[in-house]
């Protein structure tokens, strides 16, 4: 019975990883702290466990003017914040080109950009997300508990003049967590114990 329950609730359970990568690309605007924000409305009501962020397309001369931040529109998290630059003016020469997502767990961007070195591309990959001075920030710790519905804002800026870059789209991925079974199973599952436990008091 056991291998059948679980089986029960994996086919019946209410688990949702949602993932939207329909957000626009765009230039992020150079030495402009109002930066840019494009937009993902997400219609499904699941409630978040993780979060990870996508840029499709980065394209970036110095890492170190830029800051990427995510919305759901009362709670904001860091992607990362002028990477290299712990307060002063430059931030790290190093560049970015190419798919970069953004989620809990993954390795160190500043790391990977003091490696990459003066002009050369951050390693696609995954990266956890870093505030100001590097600052540790959980997306999972921000958003979760919350609904994914609703509408999702990246934004992106430079802070300094004459280096530019761009992303050509952007995507969310979220997951809601544990299954659930439904009704259906649960009533299902109920009268299996039963006929279970008919069976052992013959």
């Amino acid at each position: 019975m056991g291998a059948l329950t679980a089986g029960l609730l994996m086919a019946s359970g209410a688990v949702a990883d949602i993932t939207d990568n329909s957000g626009a690309g765009f230039s992020i605007p150079d030495n402009s702290p109002a930066g840019i924000t494009s937009d993902i409305s997400i219609g499904a009501d699941e409630t978040i466990t993780d979060v990870s962020v996508t840029l499709f397309g980065a394209q970036h001369s110095w890492v170190g003017d830029v800051t990427a931040t995510i919305t759901n529109g009362t709670e904001t998290a860091a992607l990362f914040v002028r990477v290299g630059d712990p307060g002063g003016t430059s931030g790290d020469s190093s560049t970015l080109d190419g798919d970069y997502t953004f989620a809990d767990g993954g390795d160190d961007l500043w790391a990977a950009a003091d490696a990459a070195g003066f002009g050369v591309a951050i390693p696609v990959g995954t990266y956890a997300p870093s505030g100001v001075a590097d600052a540790p920030v959980s997306l999972a710790g921000t958003f979760g508990g919350v609904s994914t519905q609703g509408t999702w804002t990246l934004f992106m800026s430079d802070a300094a003049q004459g280096d530019t870059g761009s992303i050509t789209g952007w995507g969310i991925s979220f997951s809601s967590g544990a299954a659930i079974p439904e009704p259906g199973s649960l009533a299902l599952l109920g009268a299996m114990g039963l006929a279970c436990i008919v069976r052992r008091r013959r």
